[in-house]
């Protein structure tokens, strides 16, 4: 209609305006995947970190950012963080970048995919995704946090579907990975230890 403002088309039309969102998005990252070299940045931002310690520290949490919807490993992150700005430093920087990022893809999946999702899924399934609101909800997300194998983004993605409030995601993810980052910054910096000696 004529005269419509953003606002009245998102409630008229949530699904319609939240899908084109995601493909315009989809879009621009793939964009700026291809256009920019994925490596190249990674080799700047390592050389950056060296020279600056404080700017490393942001240049880690935003390739955390970035390991939102470029394919690259947190565990890689973690390697490359523990190896520049040592265990504890590095460690931080991860973790602090971890959580913007889960924060980040758990409100783009609850506010762009959601309403899409859960017409696609039976009463069951919608049942099933209901259950992480139950008072253990929290246990099965710790648990998955914990585990390396299971992509970091998965997870984040698949808590914005279900009905879990956003403070009980924060938290056990805050938990939940210390772990899995802790053991690949350690790595990381021990194997930085024994090269320069």
């Amino acid at each position: 209609m004529v005269g419509d403002t953003p606002k009245n088309l998102w409630r008229r039309y949530p699904v319609a305006v939240k899908s084109v969102l995601a493909v315009i998005l989809l879009g621009v990252l793939i964009a700026l995947f291809v256009f920019f070299d994925a490596s190249g940045l990674l080799q700047v931002s390592i050389e950056l970190a060296h020279q600056h310690p404080v700017s490393g520290f942001f240049v880690v949490m935003a390739l955390m950012l970035a390991h939102n919807f470029f394919p690259v490993p947190a565990q890689a992150i973690a390697f490359i963080a523990g190896s520049v700005l040592g265990p504890v430093i590095g460690l931080l920087a991860v973790w602090c970048g971890a959580l913007c990022a889960a924060y980040l893809a758990f409100w783009t999946s609850r506010l762009l995919g959601r309403d899409v999702v859960f017409r696609i899924l039976s009463e069951r399934q919608r049942n099933a995704l209901a259950s992480f609101e139950r008072p253990k909800g929290w246990l099965p997300l710790i648990i998955v946090r914990c585990m390396p194998f299971i992509p970091f983004n998965l997870v984040n993605y698949s808590a914005g579907l279900t009905p879990m409030r956003s403070v009980t995601f924060m938290w056990t993810t805050a938990i939940g990975i210390i772990p899995v980052i802790a053991l690949a910054t350690m790595a990381g910096a021990e194997m930085a230890s024994s090269v320069t000696g």
